[in-house]
């Protein structure tokens, strides 16, 4: 009962934070409507594996790290500029992107990015430094609370919080999936565009955050979140 709780726990918080705007979301929209729906599960593939080598690291003490406002600060930069090269180009290749899902061997874009999804999904991830600092608030201060039976909160709250990650992604590149097939090219290309756009504005965010100091003095709301904790681990 209790690992139900807990793999509740984080599938609400999981499914909180997958919904707010970011650059995965927005990848997913984009490659989902090049691609369909096996681009968002490859995507979500290397989302996973990052953040579970992050849940192991948060076993062995990575937390602490996190928290240190350059380590947050280079994350951040290094994150911006692979988002700025991202928009960029989506948005150079807006005019010529093709629906067709066949790629010859031949094409330049066969080299770029999002031909290995995967690793996409990881990279993209990392770029977000609003993923590190959810990770070094909620999901430590939830990993630490919980973690009286290691193996057990390990697999319940990895678990449980993929999940949510997951069943969001996927309903939303399901969606833009099944429509791609109503999608005219001139449409299709405006939506790589304004994919792009919104990966420059959420970098030129993410470096105004940074130089101004003020990325690691974001608050989050943990008061219902340190209720629910408690009751799962009451305090002795």
């Amino acid at each position: 009962m209790e690992v139900l709780i807990i793999y509740s726990i984080a599938f609400i918080t999981a499914l909180s934070g997958a919904m707010m705007p970011g650059p995965l979301l927005t990848v997913v929209i984009a490659q989902s409507a090049k691609k369909g729906i096996v681009s968002t599960i490859l995507l979500m593939t290397g989302h996973s594996l990052l953040e579970l080598i992050l849940v192991l690291g948060l076993w062995f003490g990575l937390g602490g790290i996190l928290k240190i406002p350059w380590v947050m600060g280079s994350v951040a930069a290094a994150g911006s500029l692979v988002l700025l090269w991202m928009g960029y180009g989506m948005i150079k290749d807006s005019s010529s992107a093709a629906l067709d899902t066949h790629v010859d061997e031949s094409s330049q874009i066969k080299q770029k990015w999002h031909n290995n999804p995967i690793i996409a999904g990881m990279v993209i991830s990392l770029s977000n430094p609003y993923w590190l600092i959810w990770w070094a608030t909620i999901g430590l201060t939830l990993f630490a609370a919980l973690s009286h039976n290691v193996l057990q909160v390990i697999a319940a709250f990895y678990l449980g919080h993929i999940s949510g990650d997951i069943i969001w992604y996927l309903a939303v590149g399901g969606a833009v999936a099944t429509g791609r097939k109503f999608i005219d090219q001139r449409v299709y290309g405006m939506i790589i565009k304004i994919c792009g756009v919104i990966l420059i504005l959420l970098a030129a965010l993410f470096i105004y955050l940074t130089v101004s100091g003020r990325l690691w003095t974001i608050k989050m709301d943990m008061t219902s979140l340190q209720q629910k904790i408690e009751s799962v681990n009451p305090v002795k």
